[in-house]
């Protein structure tokens, strides 16, 4: 099983690579993406593998579509599941894995490939970051809160001038551009 998960993580990677990082128009990548099953709306259907983010890279570069960042960034909902490939590795030393438990490592990994994918993105290409800081300020007032979280971390980790992170006793702050964000610490 230990196996499974690591090809399952390479697979991920592997999928990962096919997102061009380019966002100029003029951009063409020589590693195919994967194609859409007919009748597949990337902007409806939840995001749950890592195709699903070729597709919105794909749709973003080819037509400059914002919304498409956008809905990527709404896959770091998917932070929810951070922990699950760490608790896999050490349970399929035991046993098997179950069901929901391989679907959960599956759901951080991409996850993980958004995380990775925008923050790469946004320290490349200037317009996917003004667009991010647009996503954050634009959605704070009914932000999904993890998504949100992620998000910020993604801001202070590509424009730190900007994002700061304040920790204090009982929550952490963050200061941003139009003002700060706190959360509450849960120990």
């Amino acid at each position: 099983m230990k196996q499974g998960i690591a090809i399952l993580l390479l697979l991920c990677i592997l999928a990962m690579l096919a997102v061009p990082v380019a966002a100029d128009a003029g951009y063409s990548t020589k590693i195919p993406v994967p194609a859409k099953p007919a009748g597949f709306d990337i902007y409806k259907e939840p995001i749950s593998t890592p195709q699903h983010l070729d597709w919105l890279w794909q749709d973003y570069l080819q037509h400059g579509k914002k919304k498409a960042i956008a809905r990527i960034v709404d896959a770091l909902e998917l932070g929810s599941y951070a922990g699950s490939l760490q608790k896999a590795q050490a349970v399929q030393k035991t046993r098997a894995l179950t069901e929901e438990e391989q679907q959960n490592a599956f759901l951080e990994a991409v996850f993980e490939a958004a995380m990775w994918s925008l923050t790469s993105n946004a320290k490349q290409h200037p317009e996917v970051l003004e667009e991010l800081k647009r996503i954050e300020q634009r959605n704070r007032p009914h932000a999904k809160p993890v998504a949100h979280g992620y998000l910020l971390l993604l801001l202070t980790r590509v424009a730190p001038d900007e994002y700061k992170f304040v920790p204090q006793k009982k929550r952490l702050t963050v200061t941003t551009p139009t003002g700060d964000v706190h959360f509450n610490v849960k120990k």
